[in-house]
């Protein structure tokens, strides 16, 4: 009896021995917005709803674009929490330091301004070896009432500095960053259009 023990004993750690052990990097989404681009804040209030995203870019594995047709995801990067998650909260974060709404939040009252959005593409693009880069692609519209105040896509590309998971995530910092300036500026063209209108 005590040589079967022994002998499973063995069997155990020799089978734990040949297990493969996966050092994963976990990344999330970091953007400050420029203070110097802070205006008088607004009147309205908004909430910015929890965005949608193209079921191929949902996984929170780091997602590769290798040519025209083929993508992969990557087991050992990932997001730490599901990317929809991150890009609303970091839309979320720098529509609260805008200064375009008195009060931004997931739930801000029946007439707050709405702002939803759908992420068609956030990705790393490998199918061109001399320009890698990091896309990011998000439509965005702003409601009020059911009624549509405005609505655009966003598209852009910044190329990496390094061919790494760190690489990639600056570069999607730096799209994310640039999609939300562009955001902010024809928003507020928007809104003061509104404004001048109600005026009247």
């Amino acid at each position: 009896m005590r040589s079967l023990w022994i002998l499973l004993m063995l069997v155990m750690v020799v089978g734990g021995c040949g297990q493969k052990s996966y050092n994963k990097q976990r990344f999330v989404l970091d953007i400050s917005r420029p203070a110097s681009l802070a205006k008088e804040p607004g009147h309205l209030r908004l909430k910015v709803e929890p965005f949608t995203i193209n079921p191929a870019f949902a996984s929170k594995s780091l997602v590769y674009r290798k040519s025209r047709f083929q993508f992969e995801t990557d087991f050992y990067n990932e997001f730490l929490i599901s990317p929809t998650d991150l890009v609303t909260q970091v839309t979320r974060q720098w529509m609260s330091q805008s200064d375009l709404f008195e009060y931004v939040n997931g739930n801000a009252g029946k007439n707050a301004v709405v702002l939803q959005a759908n992420i068609f593409a956030l990705y790393g693009d490998f199918s061109h070896k001399s320009q890698p880069g990091a896309v990011a692609a998000i439509q965005f519209f702003l409601t009020r009432n059911n009624e549509v105040l405005f609505h655009k896509t966003y598209t852009e590309k910044t190329l990496l500095d390094t061919l790494s998971a760190d690489g990639l995530m600056k570069a999607l910092n730096e799209c994310l960053e640039n999609i939300l300036k562009d955001l902010e500026f024809d928003m507020r063209a928007k809104l003061d259009k509104i404004a001048e209108n109600s005026e009247k």
